[in-house]
């Protein structure tokens, strides 16, 4: 079963696409394509949306067995909505798409995952090991989502 695990960000999105083999996680896209990156031109919430949802589901097509979508949302912590709105939206994008294409989605925060920020990155490369570009701890919590429902 293959699950693809997301993070995102206003900035960009993470994504990673793992499977079990024989009990072991793999990360199949552990030295491909990990991120978008909004293009410059798309300044407007409602642009980012439609081109990400295209993006979204472009992965899925390019990988009709992936099973689950899993989700790193933001931390349930006091904070003003407006700073994490964007990235609100951008999950919800991750749960129209799974809806439209009949693929579960969950939604994890870090003590669901097991793991807390601090130590994600080591815990995704514990399965995984660390993907050969763009690594930090946006990349481990997609991929972290990914360990949490292949377990």
């Amino acid at each position: 079963m293959k699950v693809l695990g997301i993070r995102n960000s206003p900035t960009d999105i993470r994504f990673a696409i793992s499977e079990k083999i024989n009990g072991s996680i793999t990360l199949e896209n552990i030295s491909g394509e990990n991120k978008l990156v909004f293009p410059k031109h798309l300044t407007m919430l409602s642009e980012k949306v439609g081109w990400l949802y295209q993006e979204f589901d472009n992965i899925l097509s390019n990988n009709p067995d992936i099973k689950i979508i899993a989700v790193k949302q933001n931390e349930n912590v006091s904070t003003k909505y407006s700073k994490v709105q964007e990235t609100a939206f951008y999950d919800s994008i991750a749960h129209l798409i799974g809806n439209h294409k009949g693929i579960p989605v969950k939604s994890y925060v870090y003590n669901n995952i097991g793991t807390r920020s601090k130590e994600v990155q080591n815990f995704a490369e514990s399965y995984t090991g660390k993907t050969t570009k763009y690594w930090n701890s946006k990349m481990a919590d997609a991929i972290a989502v990914t360990i949490k429902e292949l377990k």
